[in-house]
């Protein structure tokens, strides 16, 4: 197998009449999505398009995971934003692709034309392209062509410059995952999967890998049931989800407001968690609320292709104990490596180092940050071997279990996503009237702290970041200072911040 469509089409020739996405709009079968996607591919190859970046900006739809397929069809590989990512992110993303062709619908074209600025590229709406008859021959010869090392997608994470990095990932990487992540969680054709996320984030392969390779349904969720518990509860019980992959801030909103004692999932068959630590008070309600459910903590970086790592909770886990990220998927391997890139001793804290198929080939169009986070084995002198360097602080338990124990450097996760403390101040010096900032992370509540001094009020400046970041991004906490702390060497001190810190919270 050397395409992530073998797995799909080996589901459409199994269970073509069955459902394969919804969003309670469009309900689209296997056999539709399968004709609609090859159909819109022979579209976009008969325009000249070739070996390149796809833009996709579409609202989390059935048809946007269409729009995504059609772009494999064709050789491509897909770029997916929407509305939600903010405006400056968008724009960077554009320029930093400058991709020839954007898909979209009607109700991103006016975003759209706002950012694109003076990139040059065609636009098509992608609902035009889907009664498009399928083109088998150009079909059969792209396909003919690929490699396993091709690209499938480029995704954006935070970056520490201000400028978010993509990461590719290629037909290797997503076989390899499609592989370990199904026979982890064992869906079947009667499984439905609840999507909570972005298709602008790598964490949503798992239900479409799900979907490619064992006939599951993938329900998308509206964002809107996010801020309502209740009404979200009742969505999983309507629709009757088997299986959720959640950030585990998700789960925390649902537990934390004491609603399942109105009302319990019913139909829970596995409910995966993982981005940031699920604490275990909130994990204990989990457990109580959905007995005959299983629980798996996900760890892994975007760079290794999603999730890396799991641990399948026992029924009799001690309460009040970290849940550890547990042990490497089939086909990956890890390190532990100190500073000094020697192993660390048994029950020694080190820096995960992760290797294997699942690495990403690198950075879109940054072989210099490549080269600084793909690394050579240090411990192999012999042959060019890559490991990725993750920054997670963590150590081995009697049980041979991983358990993270913090970042190694500014670099946080909150509420599933990861963020550079970094580019929060990137951003924030880019708004006229501030002079200096600086962000403390409170990893123990949950808090990003930012300090500044410049003109503006805490409420002016509340309201200029958040036309420029996400809200997973927004500091909780502003400080405007007259003068802020500063070390001999001129650079900022950060360790009286975090004394005045504490003293003002």
């Amino acid at each position: 197998m050397k395409n992530i469509l073998d797995f799909f089409e080996n589901t459409v020739s199994n269970c073509p009449d069955n459902l394969a996405v919804s969003d309670g709009k469009d309900e689209l079968s296997f056999r539709t999505l399968h004709t609609a996607s090859r159909g819109a591919a022979s579209a976009i190859l008969n325009r000249g398009y070739r070996n390149e970046a796809v833009l996709i900006f579409m609202k989390k739809s059935a048809r946007a995971i269409c729009a995504l397929i059609s772009s494999i069809y064709a050789g491509l590989y897909y770029v997916p934003i929407d509305e939600n990512i903010p405006s400056m992110r968008r724009e960077q993303i554009l320029k930093a692709v400058s991709p020839r062709l954007i898909l979209c619908d009607k109700d991103s074209l006016e975003l759209l034309c706002a950012d694109i600025g003076d990139i040059d590229a065609e636009i098509l709406f992608f609902d035009d392209l889907l009664s498009e008859k399928e083109d088998k021959i150009l079909l059969d010869a792209v396909r003919a062509e690929q490699i396993d090392l091709d690209p499938v997608y480029l995704v954006f994470t935070s970056g520490s410059s201000g400028v978010p990095k993509g990461v590719l990932c290629t037909h290797r990487n997503l076989i390899d995952y499609a592989e370990q992540i199904s026979g982890l969680i064992k869906p079947d054709s009667e499984s439905i999967f609840g999507m909570q996320a972005p298709l602008y984030v790598d964490a949503c392969m798992k239900e479409i890998l799900s979907m490619f390779c064992c006939g599951s349904k993938v329900e998308i969720i509206p964002q809107s049931l996010f801020g309502f518990p209740i009404k979200l509860l009742s969505f999983l019980n309507e629709k009757k989800i088997t299986n959720i992959c959640w950030v585990s801030s998700a789960l925390i909103m649902i537990s934390s407001t004491g609603c399942f004692d109105e009302l319990r999932p019913l139909h829970l068959k596995t409910v995966c968690f993982g981005s940031e630590v699920f604490p275990p008070a909130e994990f204990a309600l989990w457990r109580k609320a959905c007995k005959n459910t299983r629980f798996i903590n996900l760890y892994g970086p975007t760079e290794a292709t999603g999730m890396s790592f799991y641990y399948e909770v026992p029924e009799n886990f001690p309460d009040k104990t970290p849940i550890p990220i547990g042990k490497p998927f089939k086909n990956t391997r890890y390190l532990l490596l100190s500073d000094e890139n020697k192993e660390v001793a048994a029950g020694e804290i080190g820096e995960i180092c992760i290797l294997g198929t699942c690495l990403s080939p690198g950075y879109f169009a940054d072989f210099e940050r490549t080269e600084e986070s793909f690394v050579q084995n240090p411990l192999n002198k012999l042959w060019p071997e890559k490991i990725y360097r993750t920054g997670d602080l963590a150590f081995e338990n009697a049980d041979g279990d991983l358990v993270f124990v913090s970042r190694k450097d500014r670099q946080i996760k909150r509420m599933g996503y990861r963020i550079e403390l970094d580019e929060i101040e990137s951003v924030c010096k880019t708004i006229d009237g501030i002079i200096l900032c600086s962000c403390l992370w409170d990893s123990l509540n949950s808090i990003i702290s930012l300090f500044y001094t410049g003109a503006l009020s805490e409420r002016e400046l509340r309201s200029e970041l958040r036309r420029a970041m996400p809200l997973y991004m927004m500091p909780q906490k502003l400080t405007r200072l007259e003068n802020m702390p500063l070390m001999a060497s001129g650079k900022i001190d950060r360790k009286k911040l975090e004394t005045l810190y504490k003293t003002e919270y």
